[in-house]
């Protein structure tokens, strides 16, 4: 009689709470739900990403799913992840999303998606260097630093 009325999440609810207001025997069933909602109720908590600027250091990003099951992560736009390590790969932004696929216990999680913007480096000065003074017709050297800081 349980898997008949539990066909979907909205019942599941209702069910349950005519249960636990008017104890009916019929639906005794419910007082095991904290045993099996786990297959209808679950979810990934996974927390905005601050804004990065391009050449910043690798960074991990963590999240959970409420089954207890690995989640893993995919990312799209500027940017890689392999494992829980993200890598810029430009300005501009990143989307890093969480996945959790499931088993023969939980239902897959809806994925969860986080993106954060990545701004452009500021640049070194640059200098250019040379003799003081040149005679001319004759050559000299000069030389160039700074530019793009990475």
């Amino acid at each position: 009689m349980l898997a008949m009325m539990a066909d979907n999440i909205e019942h599941v609810i209702t069910y349950w709470l005519i249960y636990e207001r008017f104890h009916s025997p019929a639906l005794a069933g419910f007082a095991v739900i904290s045993h099996w909602a786990p297959f209808l109720v679950f979810g990934i908590t996974f927390g905005a990403l601050a804004g990065k600027t391009y050449g910043a250091a690798d960074f991990n990003v963590s999240a959970t799913a409420s089954s207890g099951l690995a989640v893993t992560f995919t990312a799209s736009g500027n940017c890689t992840v392999v494992g829980t390590l993200v890598h810029i790969t430009g300005a501009g932004s990143c989307t890093i999303t969480a996945h959790q696929a499931g088993d023969t216990n939980y239902n897959a999680a809806p994925d969860v998606p986080q993106t954060f913007s990545i701004a452009k480096a500021d640049q070194a000065p640059l200098a250019v260097t040379g003799p003081a003074s040149v005679t001319y017709g004759t050559t000299g050297t000069a030389t160039a630093s700074g530019g793009p800081a990475r």
